[in-house]
Parts: structure tokens; C-alpha cells; sequence
């Protein structure tokens, strides 16, 4: 199998809950698991920085949904790629770092 990756940076916004982001998480991870998406996201109590991968469809769906969720803002992809013959967090449904100063 063949599959598909983004890389994304985006900010909280100024009236989001930095504290919300462990349960944000949670729901990612069962989400992605039931997709077949993978990847690892960081979080400094202001940015994110996500790297997703997984079949076609489901990365081009989560991509578009995450595009319009307003829990985040200035959504940005960094990098993107198709058929790529190795998943890079093959065990992780999503990687989590909160990264200190």
C-alpha cells in the first residue's frame, strides 16, 4: 500500500484553551485510528505543528476538515507527498509533545 502525507503549522487563537488540547488529542487518536491515519503532533502552548499520514481519502478528508476548524487558526501546510511506500509513525495513531520553552 501507498500513502499519502502533510505536514501543517497553525496557532490557538487568542481566545482558545490551551488546556483543551489533551482532549483534542484523545478525539484524534480514535478518530484517526478508525482511518487508518497516523502521525505525531507538537504543541507549545501557542503553535502546532502536525505531521498526518494514511490512505489517499483520509488524508485529503482530515486535511479539509482541519482546514475549517476554528480551534486553531493560520492553518498552513509545509510540506505534502503521495504514495510514499512507508509510513514514518507507523505505530502512532497520533504522537503527542507538548514542547516546552
Amino acid at each position: 500500500m501507498l500513502y499519502d502525507y502533510f505536514l501543517y503549522f497553525s496557532c490557538l487563537p487568542s481566545d482558545g484553551d490551551a488546556a483543551s488540547v489533551g482532549g483534542i488529542v484523545k478525539q484524534a487518536r480514535a478518530n484517526n485510528a478508525t482511518q487508518g491515519i497516523t502521525g505525531v503532533l507538537g504543541f507549545d502552548g501557542e503553535n502546532f505543528i502536525q505531521y498526518v499520514e494514511g490512505p489517499r481519502e483520509a488524508i485529503l478528508t482530515l486535511r479539509e476538515a482541519l482546514s475549517r476548524d476554528d480551534r486553531h487558526v493560520n492553518f498552513t501546510v509545509l510540506s505534502e507527498g503521495s504514495n510514499v511506500p512507508e509510513r514514518a509513525f507507523s505505530s502512532w495513531q497520533l504522537g503527542y509533545a507538548a514542547v516546552g520553552e
